[in-house]
């Protein structure tokens, strides 16, 4: 009897599965084997503890808001690139700015990572699991302690996105190779999902990033 092409494709999926369940449960069982304990109890209220670890974390983001579908204090500020200018008549080094916009940043409770020496951007904005956006500063002196600032904002996608997107579509093509339409099909859909759930993040994080340069003064 010829096998269903839908069937087909779910066979493939499930040694990922399996890979997937096996890996933790292989890892607690390394971590628990390499500590010595006085009891054979004590052993596997670690092993228990370990598995329920996730859980707990998992538990206190849903309890502290801390989720990817959070929503911000601001609307959305649109997945396209921009320029923001600010005006100073009071004289500030670059850095002293950037520590005014961290902290905007904070009391928004928005997290930004900040850009090291030879990153091309000076703050990292998350907007949520897949996407974010980054952002720019730079000075023109117009003398007389007057300065000029245009901060650079751009969307940015995480690296989760990328494989994510990539992981899906490479099983999309590959049911639809096997002619397996309906998961091909399924499957093609949590791309678009993905990739808009995405886009959704990156105005998120250009509207935080908007909203703490509206704030410096």
């Amino acid at each position: 009897m010829p096998v269903e092409p839908e069937l087909e494709a779910a066979v493939w999926l499930t040694p990922l599965f399996a890979a997937g369940v096996m890996l933790p449960v292989l890892q607690i069982i390394a971590a628990v084997r390499a500590q010595e304990f006085s009891r054979p109890w004590l052993r596997v209220m670690t092993a228990g503890l370990y598995m329920v670890q996730p859980a707990a974390r998992l538990w206190g983001r849903l309890t502290h808001g801390l989720t990817p579908w959070r929503k911000a204090d601001t609307e959305g500020g649109g997945c396209v690139p921009r320029t923001q200018i600010t005006w100073s008549e009071n004289w500030r080094a670059a850095h002293d700015w950037l520590e005014m916009v961290r902290a905007n940043f904070r009391r928004m409770g928005v997290v930004a990572e900040t850009g090291g020496s030879y990153d091309r951007w000076d703050f990292q904005i998350r907007g949520g699991l897949f996407a974010g956006a980054r952002l720019r500063l730079a000075v023109e002196e117009h003398g007389s302690g007057k300065q000029l600032l245009r901060w650079r904002i751009w969307p940015h996608a995480q690296g989760l996105y990328w494989m994510t997107a990539a992981v899906l579509s490479a099983l999309s093509i590959g049911a639809g190779v096997d002619e397996a339409w309906m998961a091909a099909g399924v499957i093609g859909a949590c791309v678009v999902l993905v990739s808009l759930r995405a886009a959704v993040e990156c105005g998120r994080g250009i509207g935080w990033a908007r909203h703490a340069l509206e704030e410096l003064r």
